[in-house]
């Protein structure tokens, strides 16, 4: 969805990401089981929320470390 258009809403894309469903990065064997979707009171809100956290921290540990490199 992004590749496609790289302006598009996140949120529209973390929508389909929790309908979809997710794998466990704590498991090595996670790839060969079925994604589980995410359901519940608020999910796409709480994804969108950790991601953007996420994406904080990812962005102070690349400062820390040195630029990224610009594609």
């Amino acid at each position: 969805m992004l590749a496609q258009d790289a302006g598009r809403d996140l949120s529209g894309i973390y929508g389909a990401w929790t309908a979809h469903g997710l794998l466990s990065p704590m498991r090595t064997a996670s790839e060969l089981e079925e994604p589980v979707a995410v359901d519940g009171h608020g999910a796409r809100a709480r994804m969108e929320a950790f991601m953007n956290a996420s994406w904080a921290a990812m962005e102070g540990a690349a400062y820390v470390r040195g630029p990224l490199p610009r594609g």
